[in-house]
């Protein structure tokens, strides 16, 4: 895709408590390739948040445990990104 594209709009969000039950009643390649393709879209315009989002939908959907130290450095880097003012 040449770069000049620009990223189409999006759909507003649904909270990720109101998605994830959703989500589990649906088949799970269903599921993966939805989040595959939208985390792939985030990487692909560069969008940290739609990654940040559909990478926090993934680990919920998945269940699995993080590890305490990683979870602590990611916060910890988000939380330098983040705006002062919110």
């Amino acid at each position: 895709m040449p770069e000049s594209l620009t990223m189409p709009k999006k759909p507003e969000r649904a909270p990720i408590d109101t998605l994830l039950p959703y989500l589990l009643t649906r088949p799970e390649a269903n599921v993966k390739e939805l989040i595959a393709r939208n985390l792939a879209t985030g990487v692909y315009y560069n969008d940290p948040n739609e990654v940040l989002y559909w990478a926090t939908v993934q680990i919920a959907y998945s269940g699995k445990t993080l590890h305490a130290s990683l979870l602590s450095e990611a916060i910890d880097r988000l939380a330098k990104l983040a705006p002062a003012n919110q």
